[in-house]
């Protein structure tokens, strides 16, 4: 791929589809994403009307490496009517980025004990 074309360097962005895992337990609503070499600036995280969309876009002008450098990406999820949607939490550690959402209180399972007369 040709990065200069007459003295002009361009810059291009291929499209990249992370891998993610989604989980739900008793507790919460977990969305894993693997974004190693990502930076936390280069993510935006959003929830719209129960959808979360993580987004990531890269760009570094004059690279010699663009298919590195140069990426993007976009991921929608359908949250459980049973989450908090405005109480997320996200952490991102060692490449892996982490979206959890807890579950509404009448949304956990609960036991039920049973009397005995």
């Amino acid at each position: 791929m040709f990065v200069e074309v007459l003295g002009q360097s361009q810059t291009t962005l291929s499209e990249w589809i992370p891998n993610s895992n989604v989980r739900e337990d008793e507790d919460g609503f977990h969305v894993q994403l693997a974004l190693p070499g990502w930076e936390a600036n280069e993510l935006t995280l959003e929830v719209n009307h129960g959808m979360l969309t993580v987004a990531g876009q890269r760009i570094s002008e004059g690279s010699d490496v663009p298919d590195i450098v140069g990426k993007k990406f976009s991921r929608a999820f359908r949250l459980p009517e049973s989450v908090y949607w405005d109480r997320a939490k996200a952490v991102y550690a060692r490449g892996l980025l982490t979206i959890s959402f807890r579950k509404r209180t009448q949304a956990k399972p609960r036991r039920i004990l049973i009397e005995v007369e």
